[in-house]
């Protein structure tokens, strides 16, 4: 029976947003507590949750642009298509977040922690990543042009397809087979 259990923990998805809160403008606010929120296409424009724990919760498509997201806990949240254009992500926790097809143009994520976070396809241009975790990440199909990723962690994370030129430093780690020269990433 205890085999059985662990069988069934291992084909669960990891997130399902079927029962998550819906929540109030009082409660978008600094250090609010969020956890399975509803926030599926909010407009989230410049607002501040600095320190908000956030985890499980569905962005979806939510605009973030200029958002101060500074420390706060995305950790398996749901930022598919989420614009987060100049947000500031310093020091957040993103852990096995979904940021799918995410605007995050000119965002600050210095010292993020990512780890096995899902960037597919996700707009990185101009980003600030110095000293960011995405070990294990996938960063298939994404644009880092003109992204500073001075010690960014990238052991084991998927880079297939990956458009990353124009670099301000190179990655502190690097899947097998990959090097930063001339200010570009790319597989020998």
């Amino acid at each position: 029976l205890a085999i059985a259990g662990i069988f069934a923990l291992s084909i669960t998805s990891t997130a399902s947003f079927a029962d998550h809160k819906e929540v109030s403008p009082d409660q978008i606010r600094v250090g609010a507590y969020l956890k399975h929120a509803n926030l599926k296409g909010a407009d989230l424009n410049n607002v501040n949750l600095s320190n908000a724990s956030m985890h499980f919760s569905d962005l979806s498509g939510a605009n973030l642009s200029g958002a101060n997201l500074k420390g706060a806990n995305l950790d398996y949240a749901s930022l598919r298509i989420a614009n987060l254009k100049g947000a500031d992500l310093r020091v957040t926790s993103c852990w096995r977040a979904n940021l799918t097809n995410a605007n995050l143009t000119n965002a600050n994520l210095k010292g993020a922690n990512m780890y096995k976070a899902n960037l597919t396809n996700a707009n990185l241009q101009g980003a600030n990543l110095l000293g960011a975790n995405l070990i294990g990440g996938v960063l298939r199909g994404a644009n880092l042009k003109d992204a500073t990723i001075k010690d960014l962690e990238l052991r084991g994370t998927d880079l297939n397809g990956i458009k990353a030129t124009n670099l301000k430093g190179c990655p502190s780690s690097l899947p097998g087979g990959w090097v930063c020269e001339n200010n570009s990433l790319f597989k020998r």
